[in-house]
């Protein structure tokens, strides 16, 4: 379904470049799948720590017999930080805490090699410099490799706003308050609670903000 939705908003306006945030559930063939071919559809994609990757493969020698290789050397996230050196590297703020940033580029999975792109690991870090979090945050880029890692970082991050705007619509506007059988009135009952939630999202600007004294 996300595929499908993926290819919907494509193509609305397949003229102008769109980028897709997702967490590791999506980190799967059915849906990256969906990125393969084109040019103005990039992904970001959050990784599992266990995961690997492979880079290009080797150029084939003459008279070489046998198929032609798919995948390169082997990449591992665990292993990675401490035996593979990164193609970039930068540490930067955001969101008033200092950030660690590597690229590896020329990456792709064992079970789409058609999707190339490159593998991000942000680490967030303590005033002396150690990692905050004992493992980092990975993420694989589909788009284009020139793009700043600091720009990168904060547009997956940006991401957890729909988490605090499925929070909301669960703990305030009764999103599982009815119990239906049927889907038309499940339907009815999602449109109406989106709904509240714009006619919420357009007042905003109009209501004066008023902070009781305790």
């Amino acid at each position: 379904m996300a595929a499908q939705q993926v290819l919907q908003v494509h193509q609305h306006s397949p003229q102008i470049p769109k980028a897709i945030t997702a967490d590791s559930r999506y980190a799967n063939r059915v849906f990256l799948a969906v990125f393969v071919g084109i040019l103005t559809l990039c992904v970001l994609v959050r990784l599992r720590s266990n995961m690997a990757l492979y880079g290009s493969a080797p150029k084939r020698k003459p008279h070489q017999r046998g198929r032609t290789r798919k995948h390169g050397a082997k990449f591992k996230l665990k292993s990675a930080l401490v035996r593979t050196r990164s193609d970039r590297s930068e540490t930067v703020q955001v969101l008033g805490q200092s950030v660690r940033l590597r690229a590896w580029h020329h990456l792709h999975f064992k079970w789409l090699a058609e999707l190339v792109g490159c593998v991000i690991c942000v680490e967030f870090l303590r005033p002396d410099g150690t990692p905050r979090y004992k493992r980092p945050l990975w993420l694989f880029w589909s788009g284009p490799l020139t793009l700043p890692l600091t720009d990168l970082c904060r547009m997956y991050l940006w991401r957890f706003t729909i988490e605090h705007f499925f929070r909301f619509i669960k703990q305030h506007l009764g999103f599982y308050a009815t119990r239906v059988t049927r889907l038309p009135s499940s339907e009815s009952w999602i449109d109406i609670v989106m709904l509240a939630y714009w006619q919420l999202l357009l007042a905003a600007p109009v209501i004066p903000g008023h902070l009781a004294p305790w």
